[in-house]
């Protein structure tokens, strides 16, 4: 028999059994009798031994039984020892097995060859028992440690929770684990050898079949995806999440296939989306607002009602701070703090702001939620408005923009009327003074060379009318700055370098160019916030330090003025009702926007302006931006 005929790789089937203990070692050429000593030494070790004398006959005996050991004598008849050596290792079915090639002493070039044939190890007649016995020990040892290996993953591939399979690259069933049968309903001769397509419904076959190369070509895991259909034996379809693992073995390239039944996760998912949506529509019937919000205070979910009474929608408002969203924050920790203690918080006082200024008084009830665990994991509150006061107060607060908006526009008219004057002032006295100038320049080089006196009687009349022409760009440029038609930042820019220049104090101007465009009322009135704060640190700081800083954020533009100067009690200054930084104020509140001034004795002073470019697209993400 040639040794082409060696017996071909073998499809995995069914697991088997655990080997038995007993060790069986073949012998491959030789006699009996010259293996005599060998052979009591091995049944001692719980060792048996078989012959077979040719080639034929060893094929034979792997194919019968293949043994754990194989001895293979040089003496061997019928077939080359180095090529049936070489098959073996070739053979996936047989590469397991130990050979030990078995030569006369004067052969040493033997052991050479067999090592490049794929022997593991030599052994040499006549017999040396103690040397022979351990390489035979070492190589059985090798085999049980490798079946123990191969029986343990044959034990967690066939109790895996989940549904295995092996899947050749052309979409073959190798292999299936018990689970898989359960999962689908077929036995594993069913499956073993179809097309991995049999677990899928009709509709989805043809693709499937387009897909199975690109998932053998993968170069790692595929995580396929969660909730995939799979179809089971009697025709029923289930859910599956399904993950794949190239794997090179024996056999080839095979992929690992993982499924899990993912019909209890969807139903548990299923159930809490449900109980989700019944706890959505329980808080938005409610009329009073009603908050939830992590141990952090952040808002993880609110109702129609709070929208409402804040004036952001639910989307703004979650991830938010809730304590930002009350006049006084530390009021609300503290409600927290009693909840987390006590359970619970009932008709507990807060103020509410609108996003618009407006302040709701609100009786709110507060409780922790608590996980499976007994651990607190959230804020529960609800708010009631139980203030008959809040019409009256809102009235107040709509008097009161009412008489802001009569002094924005009462300033409007005169800021208005200061541009006109400024530039009648400019275009009608500064032309008819340029006007005069030319004359007088005329004048002198006409009559100067013949009459001295009336040439420096012409330079002493340019003289006043070059001061008068000063005078006519001061006036206009303190009624209306001109650096106004160049922007903002270039107004702010001039009036700084003014500064300068008048105060021998150094000012910096740091300004972000890009999306600061307001229009004129707003350019306009930062522009006089920055002239008064400028003109207060003329006056009382005596710092060594300007700067200004002009930013655009969002549909907001900030403006910072930073002196290192003397510094003041802000609550004392407001007491004395300082017109300056009431006007200031005023200027930033009619704009939707804010000042805040920061100031200590000996710690110079900061004036911090935010208002919106356009007043009626930011009024109701103003506070929120800040």
């Amino acid at each position: 028999m040639a040794m082409t005929e060696a017996k071909a790789p073998r499809r995995p089937g069914p697991l088997a059994a655990a080997s038995p203990p007993q060790a069986r070692v073949l012998v491959a050429g030789g006699s009996a009798p010259d293996y005599a000593p060998l052979e009591q030494a091995l049944l001692a070790e719980q060792c048996t031994l078989a012959f077979a004398a040719d080639g034929p006959a060893v094929l034979q005996a792997l194919r019968d039984a293949p043994p754990d050991l194989l001895l293979l004598d040089l003496r061997l008849g019928g077939a080359d020892p180095y090529a049936l050596c070489r098959s073996l290792r070739d053979d996936p079915a047989t590469r397991q097995i130990a050979v030990l090639l078995v030569r006369d002493p004067d052969n040493l070039r033997a052991e050479a060859l067999a090592f490049a044939a794929g022997a593991a190890d030599c052994l040499c007649r006549p017999w040396n028992l103690p040397v022979a016995l351990g390489r035979i020990r070492a190589q059985l040892a090798r085999r049980r440690e490798h079946s123990n290996s191969v029986g343990l993953l044959r034990d967690l591939f066939e109790f895996a929770s989940d549904a295995l399979l092996l899947v050749d690259e052309q979409g073959r069933i190798m292999q299936i684990n018990a689970r898989a049968q359960q999962l689908f309903g077929y036995s594993r001769d069913e499956l073993v050898g179809v097309a991995v397509e049999t677990l899928m419904p009709q509709r989805l076959r043809r693709a499937h079949v387009g897909h199975r190369a690109a998932y053998a070509r993968e170069g790692s895991d595929i995580r396929m995806g969660a909730g995939l259909t799979c179809l089971r034996r009697d025709g029923s379809e289930l859910s599956a999440d399904i993950h794949i693992r190239r794997m090179q073995t024996a056999y080839g390239r095979l992929l690992l296939v993982l499924l899990r039944d993912a019909s209890e996760r969807l139903r548990l998912e299923q159930q809490a989306q449900d109980a989700t949506r019944y706890s959505r529509s329980q808080m938005e019937v409610s009329p009073d607002p009603l908050l939830r919000m992590d141990t952090k205070g952040r808002v993880t979910d609110a109702n129609l009602a709070v929208e409402r009474i804040t004036g952001l929608t639910r989307e703004q408002l979650i991830g938010s701070d809730a304590a930002q969203r009350f006049i006084e924050p530390e009021r609300l920790h503290r409600a927290f703090a009693r909840a987390v203690a006590e359970g619970q918080v009932f008709d507990y006082p807060m103020t509410i702001r609108h996003a618009s200024g407006r302040q709701t008084e609100v009786m709110c009830n507060v409780g922790a939620y608590r996980n499976h665990h007994g651990e607190v994991v959230g804020i529960c509150a609800s708010a009631r408005d139980m203030t008959e006061s809040g019409r009256v107060r809102q009235e107040i607060m709509a008097s009161r923009q009412r008489v802001r908006e009569l002094a924005a526009q009462s300033e409007s008219v005169r800021e208005e009327e200061k541009k006109h004057i400024a530039r009648e002032v400019h275009d009608e006295l500064g032309q008819v003074l340029s006007a005069l100038r030319i004359e007088l320049s005329l004048l002198g080089m006409q009559a100067g060379a013949e009459d001295p006196a009336l040439l420096e009687k012409v330079q002493g009349m340019k003289g006043l009318v070059d001061r008068a022409i000063q005078g006519v760009r001061n006036v206009a440029g303190n009624l209306r700055p001109a650096a106004l038609d160049m922007g903002l930042v270039a107004a702010i820019e001039w009036l700084c370098a003014e500064f300068t220049r008048h105060t021998r104090t150094p000012c910096r101007v740091r300004a972000d160019q890009a999306g600061i465009e307001p229009d004129e009322a707003r350019a306009m009135a930062l522009f006089r916030i920055v002239q008064e704060s400028l003109t207060n640190i003329t006056r009382y700081a005596q710092a060594g330090q300007v700067s200004v800083g002009i930013e655009h954020s969002g549909n907001l533009i900030r403006l910072k003025i930073r002196d290192d100067g003397r510094g003041f009690d802000p609550a004392e200054v407001g007491r004395k009702k300082s017109y300056g930084l009431l006007g200031m104020r005023e200027r930033a509140i009619v704009l939707g926007g804010r000042v805040k001034i920061v100031s200590a004795p000996g710690q110079g002073t900061l004036v911090d302006v935010v208002v919106p470019k356009d007043l009626d697209s930011a009024k109701d993400s103003l506070w929120s931006d800040l």
